[in-house]
């Protein structure tokens, strides 16, 4: 064993090393399998750049991906950008700038939150609110662009000024909020050197994406109930717009999956934050955080 997962070097460590090589190792294939959809969807896009990005909904689709790429990139490096000798992370090969950068870059996971959310209250608007599309390219898109990439890039700078950017204990091989040494808040015997108060950014960080789930969910059963009703208004219809039965139906499926699809990705990130900073995130319970760690890094990334 190696002398990093030692517990005369790193006693509070979360992870055995054979499991510290699995939870770095996931993310490089999903991440990289993650890169392969968004790019292929920007390709889609772009190939018939001068009809689609006519289209709110394209160009949010364009964004998100974009930023998709980015951040997945960043879960399949995993522990090449964490600093080289941190304890209880395999492969750890990087160094403090590297891990401030990869941390930086993981904010940008709040524009994805932002723009998956808004897609669906983009359908909740046109479809139940009947607002036009124009409408919403003029008042709501520059206020939706600004919030997804302004907010990551302020509070990423004042995250770097203050030196929360760390190694994980529970997301280990990921750099983002946390203190280092990892667990000097909760041993008196280790002196905090860096993000001693990111608790309390961590928690906006996490109140943001409960945000981000309660929206998803109210924005999609009214919209689920809109489709539904026009349905059943469709079934007075004439023989000749059964088409238009069969789109709406089409839009519903497509509504469910996007939503179920929405809980897959992000669920596990998000019971991570309620539980993964509390006193039992130690060795002893090493197994449910291991299921769920492994739960997150095969889904997370894997949203493109």
């Amino acid at each position: 064993m190696s002398e990093l997962f030692s517990d005369d070097v790193y006693p509070d460590q979360l992870y055995s090393e054979r499991q510290s090589r699995i939870l770095v190792t996931i993310p490089r294939f999903s991440g990289s399998l993650s890169v392969l959809g968004s790019t292929a969807i920007i390709y889609i896009i772009l190939k018939d750049h001068k009809k689609k990005l006519r289209r709110l909904y394209h160009r949010l689709l364009l964004t998100f991906s974009f930023f998709d790429v980015v951040t997945s990139i960043n879960y399949a490096l995993a522990s090449v950008v964490v600093p080289k000798n941190t304890p209880g992370v395999w492969g750890a090969s990087g160094t403090v700038a590297t891990c401030e950068a990869s941390g930086f870059v993981m904010r940008f996971s709040f524009a994805l939150g932002v723009y998956g959310t808004f897609l669906c209250v983009y359908h909740l608007l046109v479809l139940r609110y009947r607002i036009r599309e124009q409408t919403l390219a003029t008042r709501v898109e520059p206020v939706v662009h600004t919030l997804a990439i302004g907010y990551p890039v302020v509070m990423g700078s004042i995250a770097l000024r203050k030196n929360l950017y760390n190694p994980g204990n529970v997301s280990v091989g990921f750099c983002f909020l946390n203190c280092f040494p990892m667990d000097c808040l909760r041993n008196e015997d280790i002196e905090c050197e860096r993000g001693e108060d990111y608790a309390g950014w961590a928690a906006v960080h996490g109140c943001f994406f409960v945000f981000f789930f309660v929206v998803v969910i109210v924005s999609s059963v009214l919209t689920a109930q809109t489709v539904r009703r026009r349905e059943l208004e469709g079934q007075r219809w004439s023989i000749s717009n059964a088409s238009s039965r069969v789109r709406i139906k089409e839009s519903v499926i497509q509504a469910s999956l996007y939503v179920v699809a929405f809980f897959v990705t992000y669920s596990g990130y998000g019971l991570q934050l309620v539980i993964g900073r509390k006193s039992d995130a130690i060795k002893e319970n090493r197994t449910m955080f291991f299921a769920l760690s492994t739960y997150i890094r095969i889904f997370l990334p894997i949203q493109g």
